[in-house]
């Protein structure tokens, strides 16, 4: 081709953009205005994942800052949410709230190296706590292959949503999917709490959740200055009340006094545990080992 005849077509080439509008920005002063507003506001609510690989479906870059036209409500899910024992995490949230319509699209990451087969439900709320139906009821199927992503969304079905808190279960599970979250203790406040009469409390605890693990430590006192033997045990519970299974869910042995306080610990190493009750018992008792405040008339 004759490289003169280039030259000669190159500013009709720029002629045409001009008259089609390429390269034009038609907004007037106030919506461009109206779009920086919005890019100031955009905040990343991602828990930063090196082991993660960008998924396919999500189409965009993984450090994509995400969208937020509202404030974060404290009713919602936090953005760095795990579940199933830190196996799935809420790896990154997109939401847009078109009309007043509440609306997510969310990455959820697979932390480990094998396909993870999950169900997920979304549920949105208003201004004053309460629920507001989503497009899709129940909840639907995903997968997340080793290390991988994938993308679920919904829209809340009527306006005035302001947050959203997202279920995630194994498949074929009657769990109702709750974020992991520290445990919970069900005995009662650290400072009243007590056994054997008001000899025995707790001075400290501590707790974590090592390779997807929840763990407790005790740190116990005893007011007696001569030696108290006691036996102790740490139960962990799921969000239904049931036991699940601990590394020590017998009684052990400890001795206590005024001067001398001891470390208890224990792991539980299956998903599920929401909280977790200590009890402690006379060394040669057959009680339950309840706390003071939980035996009646006490």
């Amino acid at each position: 081709m004759n490289k003169n005849l280039v030259w000669l077509a190159f500013p009709a080439l720029l002629a045409s953009c001009g008259v089609l509008g390429i390269g034009k920005s038609d907004s007037s002063p106030r919506e461009r205005a109206e779009m920086v507003s919005i890019v100031e506001h955009r905040v990343d609510l991602s828990e930063s994942l090196d082991s993660l690989k960008s998924g396919s479906d999500w189409g965009i870059d993984r450090n994509t800052q995400i969208a937020k036209t509202v404030e974060w409500s404290d009713v919602s899910t936090p953005g760095h949410a795990t579940y199933l024992a830190r196996t799935v995490v809420l790896d990154q949230v997109q939401r847009h709230d078109a009309d007043d319509f509440y609306g997510l699209r969310i990455r959820l990451g697979n932390r480990t190296t094998a396909t993870v087969k999950v169900e997920y439900h979304f549920r949105f709320y208003d201004g004053n706590g309460r629920v507001l139906a989503g497009l899709h009821e129940g909840y639907r199927s995903a997968i997340l292959s080793p290390r991988g992503t994938t993308m679920i969304l919904d829209n809340a079905r009527s306006r005035g949503a302001v947050g959203f808190r997202l279920f995630v279960r194994r498949e074929g599970s009657t769990d109702v999917g709750y974020a992991d979250a520290d445990l919970t203790w069900l005995n009662g406040p650290q400072d009243v709490t007590s056994w054997l009469n008001g000899v025995v409390f707790v001075d400290n605890l501590y707790q974590d959740n090592p390779a997807g693990t929840n763990r407790v430590m005790f740190r116990l006192g005893a007011k007696s200055v001569e030696p108290v033997n006691v036996g102790y045990r740490i139960i962990f519970f799921d969000e239904r009340g049931r036991s699940i299974r601990s590394d020590h869910d017998e009684f052990r042995p400890l001795t206590l006094s005024a001067d001398m306080e001891a470390a208890i610990l224990n792991t539980c190493r299956r998903p599920g545990a929401t909280g977790y009750r200590l009890f402690i018992r006379a060394a040669e008792s057959q009680t339950d080992g309840l706390d003071d405040q939980s035996i009646p008339n006490q």
